[in-house]
């Protein structure tokens, strides 16, 4: 086996969220990583990559499990790990950054992609898979285009309920407010929904993803060592009816977060070397106190644990920092 550093990683696009089967069987991510899930089960590692990042990824794969690209939300690789023409300088976290980059394609496309990008501004790139002879090329017309301000360093993508178009989510900073910005056959809708809900935020790192089923959207925060869960209506997207999980010294750093296969558990991880675990909520608990009490440590873990990811073998894993 291959020896990586899996380092605070996985920002990937959300998978049955809003992706294809195949095209979350390639993860490329910390330094120099990568694994496969052929067919979507087991998966297998990768010959090492040139990507090195501390913290957020972004991959995508065609239909049929073939890697197409991957950032770090500053630069684009291509499929033979050769950076993509104009495929530097995206707006995204260079040092570090939870989730610096999601990746959705144009829905009606067959070969256009958006790398939505944080800086804690959202910003989006055109990725155009026809050019370049099929190895893609960022589209310099696009590249960069600015969308809203005062973010964090959070953002998810979310089917809308007909199936066909994208809803992209990101919290805004200090704020019980979140941006929300819809993808379709034409384009990025620069317009966002915006929703009030849930308390304000207490800092900027940590994740946010969404229910494989988009019905809802949870996140956590390092600095307010607390998670909260909103219900997302995938037609309007609108957030709402907030579950606020803490806040607690015993999440001390939260930094991690996933969804269940079933939507029915909610989990959530910390970064802290002396109190690092996993913890599992049950969503079907009832009200915000039962759900509170329903807190189990299903693990703990000797050092640093990073991000959580759902994956195409309906496994959840955990990036560990400084491991192989």
């Amino acid at each position: 086996m291959h020896k990586y550093f899996l380092i605070f990683v996985f920002c990937f696009y959300s998978f049955s969220r809003c992706s294809a089967q195949g095209e979350t069987w390639n993860w490329r991510f910390g330094r120099g990583a990568g694994i496969n899930f052929p067919g979507g089960s087991t998966p297998i590692t990768l010959s090492p990559g040139p990507m090195t990042v501390l913290e957020g990824s972004s991959s995508i794969s065609d239909a049929s499990g073939n890697l197409l690209f991957y950032t770090d939300g500053y630069t684009v690789w291509n499929k033979n790990d050769v950076q993509m023409a104009n495929g530097t300088g995206l707006k995204g976290f260079v040092a570090s950054g939870t989730q610096t980059s999601v990746i959705v394609k144009k829905p009606g496309a067959n070969s256009i992609y958006y790398i939505f990008t944080l800086l804690f501004d959202l910003y989006y790139s055109e990725v155009d898979m026809s050019l370049d002879g099929g190895l893609g090329d960022v589209v310099v017309a696009t590249k960069n285009t600015y969308l809203g301000q005062n973010g964090t360093e959070k953002v998810t993508a979310v089917k809308h309920c007909n199936n066909i178009d994208v809803w992209v989510i990101m919290p805004m900073s200090a704020s019980n407010q979140f941006s929300v910005f819809l993808v379709t056959a034409a384009g990025v809708n620069p317009t966002p929904v915006f929703s009030t809900a849930g308390v304000t935020m207490v800092g900027a790192r940590g994740q946010m993803k969404a229910s494989p089923d988009g019905k809802k959207v949870g996140y956590v925060t390092l600095e307010g060592d607390y998670a909260e869960i909103l219900d997302f209506d995938n037609s309007s997207g609108i957030l709402s009816n907030p579950i606020l999980i803490g806040p607690s010294s015993v999440y001390d750093q939260v930094y991690g977060c996933e969804f269940s296969p079933d939507n029915t558990k909610f989990y959530m991880n910390n970064t802290d070397v002396t109190n690092s675990a996993i913890w599992q909520f049950n969503l079907c608990a009832g009200n915000e106190a039962s759900i509170n009490a329903s807190g189990l440590k299903i693990a703990t873990a000797a050092g640093n644990s990073g991000q959580l990811q759902l994956a195409p073998d309906k496994k959840i894993y955990s990036a560990r920092f400084g491991k192989a």
